[in-house]
């Protein structure tokens, strides 16, 4: 009878042990960029780490984070993205609201990102 092959490490275990790769670096130099919006994560230009929180929000939910995020991102999803402040926001969501959602939803979507920090950052992304 064949003898059972000793147990080693699982697949998982090997892949946590291991030492993070380049795309896995923490570090970021100033004006660097990983990922684009709508992805699971992206750095921006100041080298800040965003995870998505959600993806493709409805109009209510992009509304309010027009006023509540504290950092809001928007522009074409191939250039990096122009920080919009805070005194031109809600004329920034009067002008965007029906291109994001009436009149070409596929071309435009609103994603909600949060920092290690808890900052919390809205991207709206053009894609057509």
């Amino acid at each position: 009878m064949p003898r059972k092959r000793p147990q080693t490490a699982t697949f998982a275990e090997i892949l946590a042990a291991a030492p993070p790769g380049p795309d896995q670096a923490g570090e970021h130099e100033e004006g660097d960029r990983d990922g684009l919006p709508g992805q699971a994560e992206f750095v921006d230009a100041r080298g800040r780490r965003w995870r998505l929180v959600r993806d493709r929000l409805d109009p209510r939910a992009a509304r309010r984070l027009v006023g509540q995020a504290d950092v809001l991102l928007a522009g074409h999803w191939l250039h990096e993205p122009e920080e919009i402040p805070p005194e031109r926001r809600q004329a920034f969501w009067q002008s965007v609201r029906r291109r994001l959602y009436v009149n070409d939803p596929d071309g435009h979507e609103a994603h909600e990102y949060a920092s290690a920090d808890g900052t919390v950052l809205l991207c709206v992304t053009e894609y057509c």
